[in-house]
């Protein structure tokens, strides 16, 4: 089952994740494999509404307004 937004957003502000790669991101929020597409595709869409940065390639942060 797929994290929703709110989960991925709350991995990303905890303390001392302020920037998370994408294999470190799906393993704290349980992602099996066979979704990670299905998690890049709710990256991209957050990223696109500014909600989380893509930093260097995989990795992600979120943008505390």
């Amino acid at each position: 089952m797929l994290p929703r937004d709110s989960a991925i957003l709350e991995a990303l502000r905890q303390k001392g994740s302020r920037v998370l790669t994408f294999r470190q991101l799906a393993k704290k929020l349980g992602v099996r494999e066979a979704d990670e597409e299905a998690l890049r595709e709710s990256l991209e869409a957050l990223e696109r509404a500014g909600e989380i940065a893509r930093i260097r390639g995989e990795q992600y942060s979120s943008i505390d307004l």
